[in-house]
């Protein structure tokens, strides 16, 4: 049986996928010789592919891709809907987190992105809210960290489509300048839905939301 228990899984689909994914897991090691540009996987670029244990034939339009199955961007690169808003979602005090601002209010402009992420310079009085599915590649311990200026919160789970409020952000920067972090324990594979919302008061501001794990790919 092999260490990584990829030979036990039960269907020939599920054992391709599980080799799929260890490979991609060494090919993104930054810094390490496994390390590759072409570190994603796309199952539609094999010859076959399966489902259960039986056989499906891609037909490949165009012929096959040199280097298949494996490309240099992840197969949703739109992942997050980012509405941006005029005025500041927080109030004159810090004190002042009102939610149901976002309600109240109709979006100046809307797109899809992959990234949260904001560069200095955002304009006074600006706000923004992403809605999307974080995507566990692996499962571990996550660590969460925003950081910007001014306020932002964040929410990951169920609580972000509905139940969402102050008391239960995972990440909630109240005052300008802040960086803070949420440990959470997510399950590879499964889509987790994430609320993030942001804001900037009277000068130029910034964010970004960045993310880590713990996981340790197992060994030969």
């Amino acid at each position: 049986m092999a260490a990584n228990g990829i030979s036990t899984l039960s269907t020939k689909e599920l054992r391709q996928i599980a080799k799929l994914e260890l490979a991609q897991t060494k090919r993104q090691l930054a810094g390490t010789t496994g390390y590759r540009t072409n570190r994603y996987y796309d199952l539609d670029l094999l010859p076959t592919k399966y489902s259960g244990d039986g056989v499906v034939n891609n037909p490949n339009v165009g012929g096959l891709v040199a280097g298949r199955p494996w490309k240099t961007t992840p197969n949703i690169l739109a992942g997050l809907w980012r509405s941006r808003y005029s005025g500041y979602w927080r109030g004159p005090q810090y004190s002042d987190l009102d939610l149901s601002w976002f309600d109240s209010q109709t979006p100046v402009a809307e797109e899809d992105v992959y990234n949260i992420a904001l560069p200095l310079g955002v304009p006074p009085n600006t706000s923004y809210q992403w809605l999307g599915y974080f995507r566990a590649p692996h499962t571990a311990n996550y660590i969460f960290t925003a950081a910007g200026d001014d306020s932002s919160a964040l929410w990951i789970g169920n609580k972000a489509i509905t139940a969402y409020t102050i008391d239960n952000a995972d990440i909630l920067n109240a005052t300008n300048n802040d960086t803070s972090s949420a440990s959470i324990v997510l399950t590879a594979g499964q889509y987790y839905p994430i609320r993030v919302i942001y804001g900037n008061g009277p000068l130029g501001g910034y964010f970004e939301l960045s993310w880590q794990d713990d996981y340790t790919p197992p060994g030969p």
